[in-house]
């Protein structure tokens, strides 16, 4: 039996729990199970088969999220039913302590199109080269690296879809010290590299039919 990466393993358990809206009818995204992994190793067959990490090649970190869209019914039109987007995106924004004691912060965007109602998965990934050179090495990036992540469509924040990744683990609110404008400061450095998408990984062509499309549209 052809074996699965451990990195999209949880994607084939069907009927997670997913977050209750508080008012119905004002978000069409519903943000369900958390994935964090941090010790990653890319494909090394033509399979995608992972085995264990090559120390040579390093590991990366993976964020990912399991989300429903739920209730998308616009007009009908010449292209389709009205009930597909090309504008649903995640925004990730990150915090990391520097070398110098100092917060940095970093941000990515990554839209999608061809969505209609349906569950989907979406994920973010660290390099090894990224983790080795800011977030302290593999041992540390799960004590560095703070996310802090929202789902907009068609550029209107969702409500009840922020969620928070902390000491290597999804977290029910930001620890203590930290608030979500810390995010947006403008008194930390940006420093711009720090999120890779999934198609700029390793793990581009893997499991498509369950991870939507990214918009490469500006």
């Amino acid at each position: 039996m052809r074996k699965i990466t451990s990195f999209f393993m949880f994607v084939l358990t069907v009927g997670s729990s997913f977050t209750a809206l508080a008012q119905s009818g004002q978000s069409i995204i519903e943000v369900g199970k958390i994935d964090v992994n941090t010790k990653l190793a890319p494909p090394i067959t033509v399979n995608n088969i992972v085995k264990s990490s090559n120390p040579n090649t390093g590991e990366w970190t993976s964020i990912t999220v399991q989300f429903r869209v739920k209730g998308v019914a616009k007009k009908a039109n010449a292209l389709d039913d009205g009930t597909w987007l090309n504008k649903v995106s995640i925004t990730w924004k990150g915090l990391y302590k520097a070398r110098d004691g100092k917060y940095k912060k970093t941000q990515k965007v990554v839209t999608y199109e061809n969505i209609t109602n349906g569950d989907y998965y979406a994920t973010i990934l660290v390099s090894p080269d990224v983790i080795n050179r800011y977030l302290g090495g593999i041992k540390d990036v799960h004590k560095i690296l703070s996310v802090y992540a929202v789902f907009k469509v068609e550029g209107k924040t969702q409500l009840n879809t922020k969620f928070y990744v902390q000491s290597g683990k999804r977290q029910k609110s930001l620890m203590k010290g930290f608030k979500e404008t810390s995010f947006d400061s403008e008194n930390l450095d940006s420093v711009e590299g720090i999120f890779t998408s999934k198609d700029d990984s390793p793990w581009a062509a893997t499991q498509s039919q369950i991870f939507p499309k990214i918009s490469n549209k500006k």
